[in-house]
């Protein structure tokens, strides 16, 4: 069964604020946070290729009430309302989340149930500071700055037992194949610490004092064996060519989604913000998806970048189902076919996905070129973009 945890509790939450009536200052983000759920819901059970009716009783119950909302049509709490504070005292979190991943890298090698305990109770302590600041002012944990949010969703994450033991699992095993991979059987220290936590790259490597360190995405904790070996023979001898595939290829995972999914929930959903200032991603991929694709294809989650870009104007997440379109272009003086075009690029990643050419993945095939040719404005929109990056 399809099991979907942290949307039980959204629903209690929306149920009360349904009960309470919603301030209008707080209409917009309410309508994101449902539907930025239900949309997820609906990725996860499109990746499966299951109904609604697979997920257990409590989250189908949960995902067919937030769906059935009428979001056009919400209760007004009009009672005067004060101002939003700022998120401030919000410090600290990013530090807990890196002590917490070298505490849990400890415990996966040498296991010590007295010294686990401790981490737990750190880790619900820091959620627990970040959880009461956010309900004192009146703010969500997808209103905090994105580095502190990451952390907080992953810190949440392993609140839930049956996380922190899957990470403790992945990280035991990961220090075994690394000290089979590196250590000589004299050596009674290890020479590769292996950690897991939230961040944006798939592995990365450091090294220090003679110490090698390895710190892998938390979507890898639903990796089998193999596919740790392969990222940690890659970080260890640096030769990405031959191990690249085999992780690369866990990444489009229903496994991995389902742990990146998670942690997004973590967090609560409504950080995705397709409302732009002057242009609304929704519409724009609906007017594409009309005229390029017949309407057939389903809308991915759609959000501006949270920063202005020039040289990256969009990307699409497949682990997420998401596309993610350049602030730089939610402006008057970027014309609407060029935002388009990127949606239209974006998509075509989507729709033809990548294709492998020994041990590279190539994504900019023959064909998808042929297809992005298509685009109504595509010289148009390809000239406006080399003068966007190159600076006017």
């Amino acid at each position: 069964m399809l099991k979907v945890k942290g949307l039980v509790a959204l629903e209690r939450r929306v149920r009360q604020q349904l009960r309470t009536g919603i301030p209008r200052t707080e209409m917009g983000r309410f309508r994101r946070t449902v539907s930025g759920a239900v949309a997820h819901i609906e990725a996860a059970l499109a990746r499966h290729g299951q109904p609604p009716e697979a997920m257990p009783a409590p989250t189908r119950n949960a995902y067919s009430f937030l769906k059935g909302i009428d979001l056009e049509d919400l209760p007004v709490n009009d009672g005067p309302v004060p101002p939003p504070g700022r998120l401030v005292g919000v410090s600290n979190v990013t530090s807990a989340a890196e002590w917490a991943s070298a505490a849990l890298s400890q415990l996966g090698a040498q296991p010590d149930p007295a010294r686990q305990a401790q981490v737990v109770e750190r880790i619900a302590r820091t959620v627990n500071a970040v959880e009461r600041i956010c309900a004192k002012h009146d703010a969500a944990p997808s209103s905090l700055a994105a580095p502190t949010r990451r952390a907080y969703a992953w810190l949440k994450f392993l609140t839930v037992p049956a996380n922190l033991e899957r990470h403790l699992d992945a990280t035991r095993r990961a220090a075994t194949l690394a000290q089979r991979l590196s250590a000589s059987p004299e050596e009674s220290e290890p020479r590769t610490v292996v950690e897991f936590a939230q961040t944006a790259a798939l592995w990365r490597r450091t090294q220090c004092g003679g110490v090698t360190r390895v710190r892998m995405t938390e979507g890898l904790i639903a990796a089998d064996n193999g596919v740790l070996e392969a990222v940690l023979r890659a970080a260890l001898t640096g030769d990405t060519s031959r191990h690249r595939k085999r992780y690369l290829e866990f990444t489009e995972s229903e496994a991995y989604r389902d742990v990146l999914l998670e942690l997004d929930l973590a967090a609560e959903v409504d950080a995705d913000q397709p409302g732009g200032a002057v242009y609304d991603l929704r519409e724009l991929f609906d007017a594409v998806n009309a005229e390029y694709f017949g309407g057939a294809v389903s809308r991915p989650r759609l959000t501006w970048s949270d920063r202005l870009t020039s040289r990256r104007l969009g990307y699409f997440e497949p682990q997420r189902d998401r596309i993610v379109v350049s602030r730089t272009l939610d402006s008057a003086k970027a014309p609407r076919f060029v935002v388009e075009y990127i949606l239209h690029h974006e998509l075509l990643h989507r729709r033809l996905g990548a294709t492998w050419s020994g041990s590279r993945m190539r994504s900019h095939t023959a064909e998808f070129r042929r297809e992005e040719r298509k685009f109504g404005h595509y010289r148009e929109a390809e000239e406006w973009m080399r003068g966007c990056r190159d600076g006017y």
